[in-house]
């Protein structure tokens, strides 16, 4: 029962890798999506 409130500090490190990893990806898409428009725009 300990260990499910206080997780080991190396899970929360790789928790805290993962955030950081998914938020970069999605600013990644966010800047594909908007490359993707200008062009779409350019060719239209």
């Amino acid at each position: 029962m300990q260990r499910a409130t206080m997780p080991p500090r190396r899970s929360t490190m790789q928790r805290k890798a993962l955030e950081d990893l998914f938020i970069h990806a999605l600013s990644e898409i966010a800047n594909a999506e908007q490359d993707l428009n200008a062009q779409a725009r350019k060719v239209a």
